[in-house]
C-alpha cells in the first residue's frame, strides 16, 4: 500500500479566493506525534479532515481556501455531489492546530538556518558598537581640544582670583583697617 513512509505523493486542484485556480503536484503526509495528515500546499502544512482518502478521485483532491484557518473539500466520488458542484465538505483549523504548525515551522526555520545566519546578528551589534565608538572619538577629538582648553583658562581664572584676594588681603593689612560684616571698613586701634 501506499503508506510506506507515511507520505503519499497526490494532485491538488487549489482554489484561493482572488487568485487563480492551481493544479499543483504536492503530497500528504502523516504526523505521528499529533496523529493527523497534512496536505503540503505552496510550502504550508494544512491539516486535513479524517475522512481525507474518502475525498479522493483519481489520486487527486480540490481544495478551496475560504479564510486563514476555512478550507473546503470536494468530494467528487459523491455522485450527487458531482451535479451540486457549489456544495463542498467544510472543514475549519481550529486555532490550535493552526498555532502549533505555526511554531512547529518558527523551530523548523531556525533549525534550517546556516552558520551565517546564525552569526549575522551578532556580527551587525559588533559593527553598530564599533560605529558608536568610532562616532565617539570623532566628537571627542573636535570638542575634547576645546574642552581641554576651557578647563586651561578656568584653571588660569582660578589663579588670577586667588591672586586678587591674596592682594586685597595685603592690601587691607597694610591700610590697618578692618572689615565688619555689614560692608563697613573701619580703621584698626
Amino acid at each position: 500500500m501506499w503508506f510506506g513512509g507515511m507520505s503519499k505523493k497526490i494532485k491538488v486542484f487549489y482554489i484561493e479566493k482572488g487568485l487563480k485556480p492551481n493544479f499543483l503536484k504536492t503530497k500528504m503526509f502523516y504526523s505521528r506525534e499529533e496523529k493527523k495528515w497534512y496536505l503540503k500546499i505552496n510550502k504550508e502544512r494544512i491539516p486535513t479532515p479524517e475522512n481525507i482518502f474518502d475525498l479522493l478521485y483519481d489520486n487527486a483532491i480540490f481544495v478551496v481556501r475560504k479564510s486563514p484557518n476555512e478550507y473546503e473539500f470536494l468530494n467528487m466520488n459523491d455522485p450527487l455531489q458531482k451535479t451540486k458542484i457549489n456544495e463542498f465538505e467544510k472543514y475549519t483549523v481550529p486555532p490550535e492546530e493552526i498555532y502549533s504548525s505555526l511554531i512547529k515551522a518558527e523551530i523548523r526555520k531556525e533549525r534550517n538556518k546556516s552558520a551565517k545566519e546564525k552569526i549575522l546578528p551578532i556580527i551587525l551589534v559588533v559593527i553598530a558598537m564599533v560605529g558608536v565608538g568610532l562616532f565617539i572619538a570623532i566628537a571627542w577629538s573636535s570638542t575634547g581640544e576645546k574642552m581641554a582648553a576651557m578647563a586651561g583658562s578656568f584653571d588660569s581664572a582660578m589663579a588670577r582670583l586667588e591672586n586678587i584676594t591674596k592682594m586685597q588681603e595685603e592690601t587691607f593689612s597694610r591700610l590697618k583697617c578692618e572689615i565688619k560684616p555689614g560692608g563697613e571698613i573701619l580703621p584698626m586701634k
